[in-house]
């Protein structure tokens, strides 16, 4: 068994505080969605589109985030985390107008999407158990996750909506005052310019299995993005409980931060149980099986929406570790990296594109029809999955 030093100690701490407030953010926006709505005149088709900014500048920011990991210091890239992080909730809380909120989450999010790729990087690099490192590093972005809506939701329905963004830009300054944790001699680049550039030249080459397995995560990920964006506002939502609200909204923010800890145990057991089958296959039973409970999930009623809501977050969280495990099947070694950003780059760009789709269905057909639409594209990502057991399978053939 591999002990930890106190330097790796020390990074774990950091990244672990690091993630919290990583994944809390992407939560923060989406709990005070239906706060905000009055407001707007409860116009979804621009909340939507305020979701849209907030992903696009983190896919965008994270993509470049993870190739200038390589050549710039850790501590520059964490401190670009706080800095704009807190501006952009300060902007938030600030905002007199559409444009203003607009360029406030645009810069939350190109802040908090600098996080995942840079932290990960510090963790594989100078982690020697990685595992048990990454291990401790997604259980604390779940607490901060299931934390987050919460303390949202409670807070803002008694202070108002943007109280929770001033919070925030507050807490996002932590980060600042921690980043003399990390070790200095872990906070060196590993490569000069040339050497990325070369990097990039060789990451375009990405077989079919890639391109296939891209496809598929992009169809989950704009599913699943379009569920958690909208959780909060369907269980608060005549069009989607029925009748009068089941749940006080405080009650609303408990619920939402129980479905986000729900996919926490749901990425444990994944990886459990990927040891005795194929991740291909895994991937296609998981899909397949959440399928039919995220088509009914607007139409269902009362305790209904009480047990699908932590089953559907399950099973797209247990999935998971398959899509790391089948990346680093498919890629070699020195790839990973880059395959991951790509990843990155392309869940945030095209998944962004669910917060405008979600809104134009919820203004014009209500919240309930954005889950059914929801549905259909995780079903699009069981076809595809299904290409790639095909080809699992005829290789198997082949060899045997």
């Amino acid at each position: 068994m591999i002990s930890i030093s106190s330097k790796e100690s020390r990074l774990l701490i950091f990244t672990s505080v690091s993630h919290a407030i990583s994944d809390g953010w992407y939560f923060l926006y989406p709990s005070l969605l239906f706060l905000m709505a009055p407001q707007y005149d409860n116009d979804f088709v621009f909340l939507g589109l305020l979701a849209n900014i907030f992903l696009v500048a983190t896919g965008i920011s994270g993509t470049f985030a993870g190739l200038l990991s390589d050549i710039f210091r850790m501590r520059v890239l964490f401190a670009a985390f706080s800095i704009l992080c807190c501006l952009g909730c300060l902007l938030v809380f600030y905002s007199s107008d559409k444009i203003s909120i607009s360029l406030g989450l645009f810069l939350l999010g190109a802040g908090n999407g600098i996080y995942h790729p840079v932290g990960l990087a510090s963790i594989t690099r100078h982690i020697r158990n990685s595992a048990n490192g990454l291990g401790i590093h997604g259980l604390n972005g779940s607490i901060g996750g299931s934390i987050v809506p919460v303390l949202a939701i409670s807070i803002g329905f008694a202070y108002g909506w943007k109280t929770p963004f001033a919070l925030a830009a507050i807490v996002s300054i932590l980060v600042l005052l921690i980043l003399p944790l990390i070790p200095e001699d872990f906070d060196r680049p590993i490569l000069n310019k040339s050497a990325l550039i070369s990097k990039l030249l060789v990451s375009k080459l990405v077989d079919k299995h890639m391109l296939v397995l891209y496809c598929i995560v992009l169809f989950r990920e704009f599913a699943r993005i379009g569920f958690l964006f909208f959780l909060a506002t369907a269980l608060l939502s005549y069009s989607v409980l029925g009748k009068d609200h089941i749940l006080g909204v405080s009650y609303a923010g408990f619920f939402v931060s129980f479905v986000v800890a729900s996919g926490g145990v749901g990425a444990f057991i994944g990886g459990k149980v990927a040891r005795f089958i194929s991740y291909e296959r895994m991937l296609f039973l998981i899909c397949l099986a959440a399928v039919p409970l995220l088509l009914g999930f607007g139409f269902a009623g009362g305790v209904s929406i009480l047990i699908l809501a932590p089953l559907i977050s399950f099973l797209f969280n247990a999935g998971d570790p398959l899509v790391g495990g089948l990346l680093g099947k498919y890629l070699p070694t020195a790839m990973h990296g880059q395959g991951f950003a790509i990843l990155h780059a392309g869940t945030h760009v095209i998944g962004s594109l669910v917060g405008l789709l979600g809104g134009v269905i919820a203004y014009y057909y209500g919240v309930s029809w954005v889950f059914t639409v929801m549905g259909m594209f995780l079903l699009f990502a069981v076809v595809v999955n299904r290409v790639l057991l095909w080809s699992d399978d005829r290789t198997k053939m082949v060899s045997t």
